[in-house]
């Protein structure tokens, strides 16, 4: 898979039995796509298009990673992080990359960096690699969303992701460390947009993500 795109259209129940409908739109002589729609009895809650493509040579270039430290640098400034509360979370270990707040940049950081990795290692399966890239790839979007617009996470608001989409560049690896570097980019009508790069720890560039939510903080005008 070279590039997926997804609607987030209801909350889904965690326990309830998912129904994943899948439609072929196109198959050619590189490229193949497919339309994905989640269903939790007869509501659907989510919907994806995704692209695949065969494997082809052709010219490089990627943007560079940021310099940081190391993960296991003990001398590194990292930053403390209290780790998500939800339970797959758990399923990775995290330091936080210290990034100075800049000028008129609003209460926190524009740019928030961390490596990430399993805690367990993984088979060499790139299509599972790949998954488990999206699933942290969906990490910290809406906090960021909200630190941008000096909303805490423990302040009363109603968030939701509306949209994500990532390209997949490269494959890396999830059972070592990716440097994940994360920029909001705007923030308006209760929505925001963040930004994401995902490099290995070689400074292979893996996946760029685009991903929109939902901040509404108590007082904003309601929407459908």
């Amino acid at each position: 898979m070279h590039s997926m795109h997804g609607y987030f259209l209801a909350p889904g129940k965690a326990g309830e039995a998912l129904t994943l409908d899948v439609t072929k739109l196109r198959d050619g002589r590189a490229f193949s796509t497919r339309h994905v729609v989640a269903r939790q009895g007869d509501e659907p809650i989510f919907t994806l298009t995704a692209s695949f493509q065969r494997e082809e040579a052709g010219a490089q270039y990627q943007v560079a990673a940021a310099e940081v430290p190391e993960p296991d640098s003990p001398d590194a400034d990292w930053a403390d992080r209290p780790h998500p509360d939800y339970p797959p979370a758990a399923a990775f270990e995290f330091r936080d990359v210290h990034v100075p707040p800049l000028p008129r940049q609003g209460p926190r950081p524009a740019v928030k960096r961390w490596w990430a990795r399993t805690v367990e290692p993984l088979p060499d399966d790139l299509g599972l690699h790949a998954c488990i890239l999206t699933y942290l790839s969906d990490l910290n979007a809406l906090t960021a969303i909200a630190a941008t617009i000096g909303v805490e996470w423990d302040e009363p608001r109603r968030t939701a992701s509306l949209d994500h989409s990532v390209h997949f560049h490269r494959p890396i690896r999830l059972d070592d460390w990716v440097l994940v570097e994360m920029c909001p980019v705007s923030n308006g009508g209760n929505r925001g947009l963040v930004r994401n790069t995902m490099h290995s720890r070689s400074g292979v560039l893996g996946a760029s993500v685009s991903q929109e939510g939902l901040v509404r903080i108590p007082g904003s005008r309601r929407g459908g």
